[in-house]
């Protein structure tokens, strides 16, 4: 390994965490949408229960900002803060400059960053992203800016890159769909307009003068032909959640609502509950399934 003189552990410190800053701000450009997106829909007063959406709308888009993170090294192995700093990577066993490739591979472990910040105190020109890489950092040597940039290997290492955050986000994909497999999904064909008045009816009735009803029946779900869907959405006049007290009197006058139709119509009912007060936008949904069979 070429070597000039000794790299000081504060330098190589601060560029790390100047290129975490940076880094973290570019990705999030990247991520922020997608992640806003979900959090609205988190929110969203529906009659269906809410298919669950872990990587948001745009997690395709948000991995690219993954993925210049994991590249922020690669044009001539000098990311911002190195550049700022004056540092840059070379192959350790060579001396040159690191290739775009090796420049990824040693960025794998910022997944680990405390752990990286532990090494580079022991050794500051070698955490164990450049073990893992062959590759260190030193201060930076002018004779090495006149290698040229391959832009074929610099397309190649950011395809990598993102295949990698695709690869890292598999977990998370298969969790997704197995949340959405439990998803209740209801027979379209099946809706009882009828009911659906008759038990908006009865909230009026009972308790009108707290809250506004909104309710959705279904007569069957897909999973369980003998299972009756009912969906009820309760905007309260006034903020009644804010008191633990008061919230729980109103769920279980609620509750006993909901349990005198299911004893008058002696089935099973699935019931999805949502009581919100809208101006605030406080919202606490229940998912409730009741048997009379069993109670």
């Amino acid at each position: 390994m070429n070597s000039t003189k000794k790299l000081s552990i504060g330098k190589r410190l601060g560029a790390m965490l100047l290129d975490h800053f940076v880094m973290t701000i570019i990705a999030m450009v990247f991520l922020i949408p997608g992640i806003a997106l979900s959090f609205i829909d988190a929110f969203e007063v529906s009659h269906e229960p809410t298919s669950a959406n872990l990587l948001g709308d745009f997690s395709y888009i948000g991995l690219f900002g993954i993925a210049i993170y994991l590249c922020k090294d690669c044009i001539r192995g000098r990311s911002i803060a190195k550049r700022a700093l004056k540092l840059q990577i070379i192959n350790y066993t060579s001396g040159s400059i690191a290739s775009p490739i090796r420049c990824v591979v040693r960025n794998l472990t910022i997944a680990i960053w405390p752990i990286e910040v532990l090494f580079t105190l022991i050794n500051p020109e070698r955490r164990l992203g450049d073990y893992l890489a062959g590759t260190a950092v030193i201060n930076f040597n002018e004779s090495n800016t006149r290698e040229n940039l391959n832009a074929l290997h610099l397309g190649l290492s950011f395809v990598i890159a993102y295949s990698i955050t695709l690869l890292l986000m598999l977990p998370l994909q298969s969790l997704q769909t197995k949340m959405n497999n439990n998803t209740v999904s209801v027979n379209e064909s099946s809706i009882n307009n009828q009911d659906n008045g008759e038990l908006e009816k009865l909230f009026i009735e009972s308790l009108g003068m707290y809250l506004e009803p909104d309710v959705l029946i279904y007569d069957s779900i897909k999973s369980d032909e003998d299972l009756k869907y009912i969906s009820v959405i309760l905007n309260l006049k006034e903020n009644y959640l804010e008191n633990d007290s008061d919230y729980e009197i109103l769920k279980s006058e609620v509750e006993s609502l909901l349990l005198s139709k299911e004893e008058k119509l002696g089935i099973k009912l699935f019931i999805f509950l949502s009581i919100c007060f809208l101006e605030q936008y406080f919202f606490n949904p229940c998912f409730l399934l009741f048997d009379p069979y069993s109670l």
